[in-house]
């Protein structure tokens, strides 16, 4: 589900009860499932309000988990420290970051960590033709992070720019970013 953000017109409690109701109903959500459903939409909302980024919620049926999905687009190619940065931010564990390739974005890679014992979080970061674009999923509950990143990939297969080639920037190399050697053990107690 697309959050409306700054574009919302009206109540955005209205709004969400709605949203949360064609959902239900379109999926047979149990009313306790709807419930929950419609207060996190409100939160959601509020956030992408004042948000440039495009915001999706996602639900994962067999956990009954709601995901946040952040898909933000940067007018700009983020220099190797960043993109390091981005991929490799403090964690419990080291990140697991794999290669992932999509027909509109091209050549990318994903983050999946432990931001805690009971949540992670999942990043993407392709870098298409002089922009940058990241997807981020966060918190989701541990047990849920592959289903619900398995959702998001399916969404990010979708995503195409328009006028940018889906060709990896001179500046970014994903298979190099994959691997940090440069880091020991004590990097990852946060």
């Amino acid at each position: 589900m697309v959050l409306p953000g700054a574009a919302l017109v009206g109540d955005p409690a209205a709004w969400a009860a709605t949203a949360a109701d064609e959902l239900a109903d379109a999926q047979g959500l149990s009313d306790d499932d709807r419930r929950t459903l419609a207060r996190a939409l409100i939160r959601a909302q509020q956030s992408a309000v004042s948000d440039l980024s495009t915001n999706v919620l996602l639900h994962d049926p067999g956990s009954g988990t709601w995901a946040p999905l952040r898909l933000t687009l940067l007018e700009r190619q983020l220099d190797e420290d960043e993109q390091r940065e981005y991929l490799w931010p403090p964690a419990i564990l080291p990140p697991q970051v794999r290669l992932l390739e999509t027909r509109g974005l091209g050549l990318g890679c994903s983050s999946t960590l432990l931001a805690d014992g009971d949540r992670g979080s999942v990043r993407w970061l392709f870098m298409p033709s002089g922009v940058t674009f990241f997807a981020a999923m966060a918190p989701v509950p541990s047990a849920a992070v592959i289903p619900c990143a398995v959702a998001a990939e399916d969404i990010l297969t979708t995503v195409r720019i328009d006028g940018v080639a889906p060709q990896a920037a001179e500046g970014f190399d994903a298979r190099r970013l994959i691997e940090r050697t440069d880091l020991d053990d004590r990097a990852w107690r946060v």
